[in-house]
């Protein structure tokens, strides 16, 4: 009893503390006319937060891709320059650790390469046998940004004259749901199957006749991945993603329906209406000439051109005008995209694709989307390409078909196995003149590598340009001519 009498004042004492605040952030007043217009929810779970938006967060994200300028002009952007043409295998072997000697390293890894291109710029690689892995992954970064997130089952599918088996599938993200009867709650979050400590174990999808199956996450004994579920993850305890233009929705479709409205009025502005004013009663409307149930009236005026008209008594004549085009118009949409592109996290002069401000501008605007493509890259290499590399090569070695000493006995072996680079699509260049010098420098000071150069210019391998290079001054070079023989 004197427990719960002594609680209470330590309750009442922390309501007053929370309601009221401390003051010191002006940012958390709830009293000033701003504050009280400000209308927000009580922080909760990431996932309490999300999932019960998302479905009307995706459905408007599609229509904002398929309908919406801007909002296409953003995604497209952004999966240009981060997929491009596809990612480009740099495998780098821990040659240390697995006791290669260079000419091994060399050895093996121009083979697996060489192996992983034949697979990745056939069909073969995707389970419906439509895309490459080029293809795939520019429907995978696409998919993640309007839907925000990606799913891709992994299957083993042998097929006939088909030298390998591993497939992979792109789910449309909303047949994941979770099964029947089973609400959200610690271990079910919209189709994910978590475990006590947070960890993916499962996806549950729903086939075409509403009948639903779940698959593992990982295989129970061999570990490997059954389903690979691209998102970025924003907030702790997030389950799934979030559509990349939801912080801009609103003022995309504004800005859609006040441009709609200016384009409706230039309409209107062009066809230069006139109308006559009577105070006649017996005027009614303008019948269709030409017709015989509507034969020309005698007080029917046209317009012409220098056509000189004597209007009836009582009559007047005023032209529509109204006002456009908006001087204002280019200004404020321009305003908008600034800010809708700033959000995104994409340069203006990127999004609009427009570069006609000066070469200094020009070249930060560059800078900014040359950071934040590389970090886009980066993340979507280590969450598709990765993993389903080494999905791919681990199939290839338990085949036979690759010879890897020690990857079935050691993690630390098969993670040395495993480690590669991606190159992806380049960013271009301002003045390329200049950035070639700068290269040069940084190459020569030892603060970059003639590979990481060669992939930031021009996307491509260096090592496999240097091949190509000497075969190809090979065939430029005449052979020597035999000397003349003495007479």
């Amino acid at each position: 009893m004197s427990g719960s009498l002594l609680t209470r004042p330590i309750r009442s004492v922390g309501r007053f503390f929370l309601n009221l605040g401390s003051g010191s952030y002006q940012g958390a007043d709830q009293f000033a006319a701003w504050a009280r217009r400000w209308v927000t929810n009580r922080a909760r779970k990431a996932d309490e937060e999300i999932l019960l938006d998302r479905p009307k967060l995706v459905e408007r994200s599609r229509s904002l891709f398929r309908n919406n300028a801007i909002g296409r002009a953003a995604i497209n952007t952004h999966n240009y320059n981060t997929v491009g043409r596809g990612f480009t295998l740099n495998l780098d072997v821990d040659a240390e650790t697995l006791g290669f000697t260079p000419e091994q390293k060399d050895a093996f890894e121009s083979d697996v390469e060489r192996r992983w291109r034949n697979f990745a710029e056939s069909t073969e690689c995707d389970a419906e046998g439509q895309m490459n892995f080029a293809e795939m992954t520019g429907l995978i970064g696409a998919t993640r940004l309007i839907d925000g997130e990606a799913f891709a089952v992994l299957k083993s599918i042998p097929r006939q004259n088909s030298l390998y088996s591993l497939r992979a599938k792109v789910i449309d993200t909303s047949i994941v749901v979770s099964p029947f009867g089973i609400a959200n709650d610690y271990l079910w979050r919209d189709g994910i199957r978590l475990d006590v400590n947070g960890r993916v174990v499962g996806y549950c999808f729903e086939n075409l006749d509403r009948t639903r199956y779940e698959v593992p996450a990982y295989g129970f004994q061999s570990g490997r991945r059954f389903v690979l579920h691209i998102f970025r993850k924003e907030f702790p305890g997030q389950s799934r993603g979030v559509p990349y233009l939801s912080s801009v929705m609103r003022e995309l479709r504004k800005l859609e329906e006040y441009t709609k409205a200016e384009l409706e009025a230039a309409v209107v502005a062009a066809m230069f209406t006139a109308f006559i004013k009577s105070n006649n009663s017996n005027v009614t409307e303008s019948p269709i000439p030409g017709t015989d149930d509507n034969p020309v009236a005698s007080d029917e005026y046209s317009l012409g051109p220098a056509a000189i008209m004597h209007l009836q008594s009582g009559e007047d004549v005023t032209f529509a005008n109204p006002g456009r085009p908006n001087t204002g118009f280019a200004q404020y949409v321009d305003f908008m995209i600034k800010v809708i592109a700033a959000a995104l996290g994409l340069p203006y002069e990127v999004l609009m694709k427009t570069f006609q401000s000066s070469y200094s501008a020009t070249k930060g605007a560059q800078n900014e989307a040359r950071k934040f493509f590389a970090v886009e890259k980066l993340w979507l290499a280590n969450r598709w390409c990765q993993p389903f590399f080494e999905e791919w090569l681990t199939e290839e070695i338990f085949a036979g078909r690759i010879a890897a000493p020690g990857f079935k006995e050691s993690l630390a072996i098969r993670r040395a196995y495993f480690r590669a680079k991606w190159i992806g699509e380049t960013t271009g260049s301002v003045d390329l003149l200049s950035e070639l010098n700068a290269s040069e420098k940084l190459i020569a000071l030892g603060y970059s590598t003639r590979q990481d150069e060669a992939a930031q210019f021009t996307g491509q391998d260096w090592a496999d340009n240097q091949t190509k290079l000497n075969r190809e001054r090979a065939i430029m070079t005449p052979p020597n001519p035999e000397p003349p023989a003495n007479v």
